[in-house]
């Protein structure tokens, strides 16, 4: 006669036993950390990478007497250089610090190689969009960020 403990207890490990070999379903890799600076301007980030998202926290400070709005643009982008998800932070006319938060959702599992982040630009709140200027850039990958210097 078959107990009916053992047979679930060897189920049990065996599920068990294949979600570990697995791993979770949105694997969190080490955080990567960037700068861009532009005059007195600076904007701070920290991306949190997972399976299919990047979320990227920050400051954007803006100089007292910049006379013109900023904001923080963001690409991911597959290893081909293609443009997975866009998001930007809202544009900040004001001086001051500003934080910002965005998420890029591939919807591609392993999510994307790189971020490109750009810090932008524009005359005035009114401006059009179409009429921003890119000031600095930065590749961000899931091990670090990179101004395509080094």
């Amino acid at each position: 006669m078959r107990k009916p403990g053992l047979a679930l207890s060897t189920f049990t490990a065996a599920v068990a036993a294949t979600v570990l070999a697995v791993g979770p379903a949105h694997a969190t890799s080490d955080p990567s950390y960037f700068t861009l600076s532009y005059g007195a301007a600076t904007v701070t980030g920290t991306n949190t990478w997972t399976n299919r998202t990047v979320i990227t926290e920050g400051v954007n400070y803006v100089p007292e007497g910049a006379g013109s709005c900023r904001r923080v643009y963001a690409e991911a982008r597959d290893s081909q250089g293609r443009t997975l998800a866009a998001a930007s932070s809202s544009w900040k006319c004001s001086a001051g610090k500003h934080a910002y938060k965005t998420t890029l959702d591939t919807k591609v599992a392993g999510g994307p190689a790189y971020v490109w982040f750009n810090l932008q630009q524009k005359a005035t709140a009114t401006t059009p969009d179409s009429e921003r200027d890119g000031l600095v850039g930065i590749f961000c990958y899931p091990g670090g960020c990179d101004d395509g210097t080094h």
